[in-house]
């Protein structure tokens, strides 16, 4: 053990952060001293660790306790940061992943650490070293402790970046959130300082000495701030959570505090603090204007906002203190617009029950159909408030034919009908939208509107809707509404319009079922005429006909089945069809055959079958079942066609095209070889320059359609000339390919990979930006670096530089990210090769992201 005077200030830190820590015992049910407590506790154990260390002579006892005092440091952070985010209410940002993450990165850097001996990516070359009146451990520093030293600024300067946000909580917790954000940040300046060798005595670490200065301010904090009493994070919980619309105003009528709702609401900032609310936008200033003398209220005040009408509960309450004096006033605007709307709702719904409900008596009454369309209209204008309305059907043909109108003078009723004879749903686009979707559609304004036509009696309209009727999810005509005032109807009518079109449907349907049964009736005396006409067509048929019972047994056969198979009619009558097997038909079809029709379905399909004289031959057979009024199943009918000469001709079809097929595929092959050898390199297999151009154009048009990224990565291998000359090009094409596998390897599918020049590859990495890009391409660099090639005169070694240029940041053409990209590896090579770039522009304009 040696004395150093520097042992005391430690020591003295250790005393005032111990003494916090046991003070704020006072306050262990309050949620925040947790982290608090954790945070002082390890600058403490930080304290006592390196004043202990800078005690001690021996070099290897050194050593162990530097590793020691990482787990306070590494571990402070976390603390810092979990007690920032806690004090300004945030603390379910800190998820159990989320902490997970933090507790293995530390535990990571804390393996290094202690395992420094056998490597150098920690701190290596330990060495004491005298400075003034102390011994000292100087080292050199690793890539992983430089690692280390990034994360704990960034958790640092996110701590202090959290802290802050809390001062747009106002002077209320002005005065705690300074003294925490000012104690946190001289520690992690004099850190940064230590880190960077700018503080006196080189080697000596002044952050745990800084932390007397940590532990003076949140001393004075617990004992006179009274840090734990009041916390940002209550007021976030009470008011600005409220969704009531809350503004505090002073007793000079100026504002003095707001919620959220009220900031985002009324598009308050804090500049507006102690300005008079009658400044602020309409109509919220003259609402204040109108009550700048009332004390004590409670209505309901409405006025409009965007557009819409707004319904507000108004509260003003008096705000006093304990002496009963008049500290300000308090005024609470509650939402009421959606309970007015659902009254305004209730109100339409009522009136829409008492129309729909006249509107079915007259349905269920009478059958006059002209007089329950002229009812449906009516009691339509009585729910939506209309000008004129009608209701067009559709004809056989697809055209309009208007039925019933109501609200239009008689003079342009005949106008109208002359105008709209024409109308048919190929050469009206409003309709034909309307039936081919089956939606309402809605016209704001006619005169705007690209598809509406312009006809003299309708020139009057300016705002329209259309709702289709529907029978049956079928469209078959449409009931439509005029208003001379433009945008007068919303989407807010459309479900009462489609109750209406409904009750059209059923008009027009009970009309179509009358029409339809006096047809029947009138069909019903010339069944038996189309029976003697039907009896003539079997006859005379061309097709083959045969009837048979449900057992199979042949009933009757028509003449052109004797001419085709060769059975007379008295040879077929109680046969089974089977008399026609040839035994060439697979089983399978029989089988599908009867349990199609001994379901009730009708079988199409093809047989081979042989006639009287052993001749075989085709058919084409489609067998029906017969049923009687139960819908029982009583008799098959077959009507079948030899298809024997077709056949033929399809057979020797398909042997032409079978060998077109062939040849054509023979092509095809040799077009896909002679693509792949036009776009590919033929060294590495990577993509050529042409390919790259034909593609670039395709993901230049997805990215500015989809508003994506897209990253350039231009490698280059170092001192590839050098290795050429010592070891030959067969070295030189031998690297080529090795890095043309890795790049495959670890791209994507999207990824477009190619051999830009000599040396040179070209990656386009589509939907990437360019951090991720950089990311990527570190982990190439880092998969090529060191890859040798055994070679006959030894082995040989090389590195990747890689410049990155994303789109649309830094150019908008392919030759402009390629040139950026070229640019940005260059500068790689210039700041010493075996790096990677992203392009920031010119170097005398701004630093390299690397």
């Amino acid at each position: 053990m040696i004395y150093t005077p520097f042992i005391w200030p430690l020591l003295i830190s250790a005393l005032i952060t111990g003494g916090v820590v046991f003070y704020s015992r006072r306050y262990q049910d309050t949620p925040l001293v947790r982290s608090f407590r954790l945070l002082m506790g390890l600058v403490t154990s930080w304290s006592l660790l390196y004043a202990l260390g800078i005690s001690v002579s021996d070099l290897s006892i050194r050593i162990l306790l530097l590793n020691f005092i990482y787990i306070p440091s590494v571990f402070t952070t976390l603390a810092s940061l979990t007690m920032a985010l806690e004090y300004t209410g945030n603390g379910q940002w800190l998820t159990r992943g989320r902490l997970n993450l933090f507790v293995i990165l530390s535990i990571f850097f804390l393996v290094f650490a202690f395992t420094s001996p056998w490597h150098r990516l920690w701190r290596y070359d330990y060495q004491l070293a005298w400075s003034g009146s102390i011994f000292l451990v100087v080292s050199a520093m690793g890539p992983v402790y430089w690692m280390y030293i990034g994360y704990m600024m960034l958790v640092s300067v996110a701590t202090i970046a959290i802290l802050i946000t809390a001062f747009r909580y106002r002077t209320l917790y002005f005065r705690n959130t300074l003294i925490l954000t000012l104690g946190l940040i001289l520690p992690i300046v004099v850190g940064f300082l230590y880190v960077m060798r700018l503080l006196p005595i080189r080697g000596f670490d002044w952050t745990p000495v800084s932390f007397i200065w940590l532990g003076v301010f949140f001393g004075w904090a617990l004992l006179r701030g009274r840090l734990f009493d009041v916390i940002p994070v209550a007021r976030n919980t009470v008011v600005e959570n409220l969704q009531d619309l809350m503004i505090v105003l002073n007793p000079a009528g100026l504002i003095l505090d707001f919620n959220r709702s009220a900031q985002t609401m009324l598009g308050l900032s804090p500049s507006v603090l102690g300005t008079t609310p009658t400044d602020l936008s309409p109509p919220w200033g003259g609402i204040f204007q109108r009550y700048a003398k009332t004390s004590t209220c409670k209505e309901e005040v409405l006025f409009g906002v965007d557009g819409q009408e707004a319904a507000y509960e108004l509260t003003i309450s008096p705000i006093q203190d304990e002496q009963g004096r008049t500290l300000g006033r308090f005024f609470l605007f509650h939402d009421i617009s959606k309970r007015k709307r659902f009254e305004a709702a209730e109100r339409e719904q009522r009136i829409l029950a008492e129309a729909l409900r006249d509107t079915a008596e007259a349905l269920t009454s009478t059958l006059d159909f002209d007089g329950v369309l002229e009812k449906i209209l009516e009691n339509v204008g009585r729910v939506v408030p209309i000008d004129a309305a009608n209701i067009a059907l559709l004809d056989e043909t697809g055209g309009l034919q208007y039925v019933r109108f109501h609200g239009y003078p008689l003079e342009m009723i005949a106008q109208i009908k002359t105008d709209t004879s024409r109308f048919f749903l190929q050469t009206a686009p409003i309709y034909r939208q309307a039936y081919e979707t089956g939606d309402p559609i809605i016209i704001p304004d006619t005169h705007k509107h690209p598809d509406w036509i312009y006809t003299e009696s309708g020139a009057w309209i300016r705002s329209y809707a259309n709702m289709p009727i529907r029978i049956k999810d079928r469209v078959v005509g449409f009931l439509n509404l005029d208003s001379r005032s433009i945008g007068f109807y919303t989407p807010r009518h459309i479900d009462s319009l489609r109750a209406f079109a409904d009750q059209v449907a059923v008009a027009v349907e009970n009309s179509r079922l009358y029409a339809a049964a006096e047809r029947e009736i009138e069909e019903r005396r010339h069944v038996d005429r189309r029976l003697r006409q039907l009896s003539r067509a079997v006859e005379q048929s061309p097709s083959s006909i045969v009837i048979t019972d449900t057992q199979g047994n042949i009933e009757y056969v028509n003449p052109r089945f004797s001419q085709i198979t060769g059975y007379s009619l008295e040879e077929a009558l109680g046969q089974n069809p089977r008399i026609l097997k040839s035994g060439k038909t697979p089983p399978e079809t029989y089988r599908q055959l009867w349990e199609t029709i001994m379901a009730g379905g009708e079988w199409r399909g093809e047989l081979v079958n042989r006639k009287k004289d052993g001749e075989e031959y085709f058919e084409a057979v489609s067998i029906s079942p017969i049923t009687d009024s139960r819908g029982v199943v009583t008799h098959f009918v077959a009507v079948k066609e030899d298809i024997t000469e077709r056949k033929q001709v399809e057979e020797e079809i398909r042997q032409v095209n079978r060998r077109l097929q062939l040849q054509l595929d023979e092509i095809r092959l040799l077009q896909d070889e002679l693509r792949e050898q036009a776009i590919r390199d033929p060294l590495t297999g990577l993509y050529n320059r042409r390919y790259l151009d034909e593609m670039l154009e395709h993901e230049f048009a997805r990215a500015r359609r989809d508003g994506t990224p897209i990253s350039f990565v231009m490698i280059d291998i170092d001192h590839f000339k050098n290795l050429n000359d010592r070891f030959g090009h067969g070295a030189g094409d031998a690297i080529l390919k090795k890095l043309a596998a890795q790049l495959l390897s670890q791209s994507r599918v999207a990824d477009i990979i190619c051999r830009y020049g000599g040396e040179e590859f070209l990656a386009v990495l589509p939907n990437i930006k360019a951090e991720t890009a950089q990311q990527v391409a570190e982990r190439w660099r880092k998969l090529f670096l060191g890859s040798t090639l055994p070679l006959q005169y030894g082995e040989a070694m090389s590195t990747i530089s890689c410049g990155i240029a994303e789109f649309p940041q830094h150019g908008e053409t392919g030759d402009e990210l390629i040139t950026m990209a070229d640019r940005a590896m260059y500068q790689a090579k210039a700041l010493g090769r075996n790096r990677v770039v992203v392009w920031q522009g010119d170097p005398m304009e701004g630093e390299l992201q690397i």
